[in-house]
């Protein structure tokens, strides 16, 4: 994604969570090739920066706060690489929240990733407190510090402010919940990763751009079927999966098929009496849906499903 902000030309790198593992629902035979998906769109975003005078990761770098160290060293060696050939480009890694520990005595792989690149002139790392470039504000996720506390601690207008922010607070005093109100008071535009669909709304007078994700990591954050379909068996005749994730709506004694070419293949059972083709809308907000959703994603057993919500049900009464 590339904007301009008053004649600033800037590329926004949604959260790329390099060193995510996908095993579920993969065949063995193709085990690994996310992986590698993930990363050649990395390289990719980084090096094409079409002209951009700054090259934003707008948090979430790394999947976990520890990863494997051949991740770190890819993530470095591709930020190298690519800040060398675009001298005139400057990249910033906001911290997400996948990239710190609450464990103020353990380091983290964006800590050994800050200090690898700290000598390269036009890449920074922001982790700890805002960073001012060109009046524009960078924001890190901090896990002892609200980002409205870190908002209020810059008293000079900017531009635009990038963080890695919340969209809503679900009635639980989010630390993390987007300051509106505070970035009112020194811009009028805003712009944050963390939320992995992208978005854009304006609240407190402020226009807050959600870059959503590098690219979709389940089927729930796929809005357009790019790379994560839900479907019948009947609607899988006759058509090419070979690079998609697929999740089949099967209903009682249906079985998943034993010879599609795919990425994942995963189940989702629905009974009869249900329509295969409802979906959640956007607007809609179906906890019961996001919590199946999520299970399926994972492979859990649908008695074990079933079980978790009842006792779910439980406690709400």
């Amino acid at each position: 994604m590339i904007i301009e902000i008053d004649n600033t030309k800037v590329k926004l790198l949604g959260d790329p969570h390099l060193g995510k593992s996908f095993k579920i629902g993969v065949p063995l035979h193709r085990l690994g090739e996310r992986e590698r998906m993930v990363r050649k769109q990395f390289q990719e975003e980084l090096n094409e920066v079409e002209n951009a005078s700054y090259h934003v990761c707008m948090g979430d770098l790394f999947d976990r706060y520890i990863v494997a160290p051949e991740i770190v060293l890819f993530a470095y060696q591709c930020y190298v690489t690519a800040a060398s050939k675009n001298l005139n480009t400057t990249y910033i890694i906001l911290r997400g929240n996948h990239d710190a520990s609450r464990d103020r005595e353990r380091a983290s792989s964006f800590d050994i990733f800050a200090a690898l690149t700290a000598p390269i002139k036009n890449i920074k790392v922001v982790k700890d407190t805002p960073l001012i470039m060109n009046d524009l504000g960078y924001f890190p996720w901090h896990p002892f510090m609200p980002a409205r506390e870190m908002v209020e601690s810059i008293d000079q207008p900017l531009k635009a402010a990038f963080g890695h922010w919340d969209k809503d607070d679900f009635g639980q005093s989010n630390p993390n919940l987007i300051p509106t109100d505070a970035l009112a008071k020194i811009t009028e535009i805003a712009i944050s990763g963390h939320v992995h669909i992208p978005e854009e709304f304006k609240r407190d007078g402020v226009k807050v751009v959600m870059t959503g994700s590098m690219q979709p990591y389940n089927f729930m954050e796929d809005r357009c079927g790019d790379l994560y379909v839900t479907l019948t068996l009947d609607e899988i005749k006759d058509r090419d999966f070979s690079n998609k994730c697929v999740r089949i709506r099967l209903r009682s004694g249906e079985e998943l098929p034993t010879d599609l070419n795919c990425l994942q293949l995963v189940a989702k059972r629905f009974t009869e009496d249900e329509k295969p083709s409802i979906e959640v809308g956007f607007g809609e907000f179906d906890i019961r849906k996001m919590f199946e959703d999520a299970c399926s994603e994972e492979g859990v057993k649908d008695e074990i499903m079933k079980e978790v919500w009842s006792k779910f049900e439980e406690m709400k009464r």
